[in-house]
């Protein structure tokens, strides 16, 4: 479905055809944030359109790399030989800090933080440099607009599924609200089951 025909669909919702309770920016704000929404619960899989890949030439001590402008959420990471980079929990990194599973050689392992500008990852390793690993990543989805399309595709209920619950949110009816994100959270697990199956 093009933005075009979602904006109908969110001007039905609101009962607002002619945007003049909500402006047409404002609902494809609304509408954008469904679809970014989805880009973060989805499992990667139904994301083919928003994966990218960034390959690091070489990664020095003590291992930080700033993650793209347009990160939204890690998918896979690897040595040049195909050894994974398996991603850490801060929460774990505190707990195995100086042990063999804080990241090795052999198994090397990444934390994921913000340093108050950028997105960060720092590789754990016994010896740097690092070099030639790919990183898979999901990248935030542009904001939609008349000829902006969305690139989450084959999902355009949800997306006007999460528009419902920020409609119903600014219209101060919560309860509607939370039944709509309720739904959109359900049918989004249902999906992400699926793959896992």
């Amino acid at each position: 479905m093009s933005s075009v025909n979602l904006l109908t669909l969110a001007r039905l919702i609101s009962k607002d055809s002619n945007d003049g309770e909500y402006l047409k920016i404002e609902k494809y704000s609304m509408l954008s944030a469904g679809q970014e929404a989805l880009a973060t619960y989805l499992h990667p899989n139904y994301l083919r359109s928003l994966k990218k890949i960034k390959t690091h030439a070489s990664i020095a001590s003590p291992g930080a790399v700033t993650a793209e402008a347009d990160f939204l959420k890690r998918v896979h990471w690897e040595k040049s030989d195909g050894t994974p980079i398996d991603w850490l929990e801060l929460e774990d990194k505190r707990e195995l800090e100086n042990t063999i599973e804080g990241g090795n050689n052999k198994r090397p392992r990444y934390i994921q933080y913000y340093d108050g500008t950028n997105i960060k990852f720092k590789v754990l390793l016994d010896t740097y440099p690092i070099t030639n690993s790919v990183q898979y990543y999901v990248a935030q989805p542009p904001a939609l607009s008349d000829s902006v399309n969305p690139l989450v595709i084959g999902f355009d209920h949800l997306i006007a599924m999460y528009f419902k619950h920020l409609f119903h949110l600014i219209e101060g009816q919560v309860d509607l609200a939370q039944l709509a994100l309720t739904d959109f959270m359900k049918t989004v697990d249902d999906l992400n089951t699926k793959l896992r199956l």
